[in-house]
């Protein structure tokens, strides 16, 4: 699913919404995801799962072709853990070959 498509599905559940509202209302889980993301480190979900992010370690390498070291900048990494109902669900949906997953 793309954020078009979770657009559209807003847009169908939601008809009193424009497709600008639905737009703008998507857009704004994002903005606020990210926001927590950035200020408290942690998205909870209940009953879907936990993204939160981690600080990736600077790294350094050699490279064994020019003998140069290299370097890479320590970053943040966003995590999704899926919740332990989502888990069930899509593992219940796959034994009934509901599932989507090949």
């Amino acid at each position: 699913m793309t954020k078009e498509d979770l657009i559209e599905a807003v847009y169908a559940a939601m008809p009193q919404l424009s497709k600008r509202q639905a737009e703008e209302a998507v857009n704004a889980l994002f903005g606020l995801m990210r926001q927590a993301l950035d200020e408290e480190g942690e998205v909870k979900i209940p009953r879907f799962g936990t993204f939160s992010c981690k600080i990736q370690k600077q790294k350094t390498w050699l490279n064994r072709l020019t003998g140069s070291i290299s370097i890479a900048p320590p970053r943040r990494r966003v995590r999704f853990e899926a919740s332990e109902v989502l888990i069930q669900r899509l593992n219940a949906a796959l034994r009934k070959g509901q599932c989507a997953l090949k």
